[in-house]
């Protein structure tokens, strides 16, 4: 598993890689210094793209607000929607966001969609030229989800907002210049 993260100082230290944490279960720990930590109001962790919330859980269960946005919530937290990510931009701005994961959905960027046809290179990251129209709309889809999450990161990093895109070792989304 590939990440791509930035981390800030920032006071919410809660937001390291939890493998940085190990406890004798294996299980992910929260240090001492860690559990407690105060969000004020309106702060929160997202989750973005986040198929069965179980990120968002976990910091529920040491405290810490959290919302994911994932079509399968409805059309309100569809982040690929302008609405949206307008009001999560505004989020960002206010530093409502205090740390953010993104599980950009791998459908179209999985070398193991290549076994039927290739519909992403390294040279053509946006989709190979002349895909048939099933194969173009799932590239389109892919692209839009990639983009979505270009731009909420690009704003996380201005204001040194920790943040992570978790995607497999060989997904053909560490293809995007904009991600690479």
């Amino acid at each position: 598993m590939r990440t791509s993260c930035q981390k800030h100082p920032r006071r919410h230290a809660w937001a390291r890689s939890a493998s940085r944490l190990p406890s004798a279960s294996g299980r992910p720990r929260v240090g001492r210094d860690h559990v407690g930590a105060k969000l004020t109001k309106g702060e929160f962790f997202l989750e973005a793209f986040s198929g069965s919330d179980l990120v968002a859980s976990s910091a529920r269960k040491y405290g810490f607000m959290a919302r994911e946005y994932a079509t399968l919530h409805g059309v309100n937290f569809d982040l690929c929607s302008k609405s949206v990510l307008r009001n999560l931009h505004r989020d960002v701005q206010r530093w409502n966001l205090v740390a953010a994961m993104f599980g950009t959905p791998c459908t179209s960027f999985s070398v193991a969609r290549d076994r039927t046809s290739v519909i992403r290179s390294r040279e053509y990251p946006y989709g190979v030229p002349g895909l048939s129209i099933a194969d173009a709309e799932k590239v389109a889809v892919g692209n839009s989800t990639a983009f979505a999450t270009v731009r909420i990161v690009g704003g996380l990093h201005t204001r040194k907002i920790p943040w992570c895109i978790e995607n497999p070792h060989s997904s053909k989304l560490w293809y995007f210049p904009e991600i690479e």
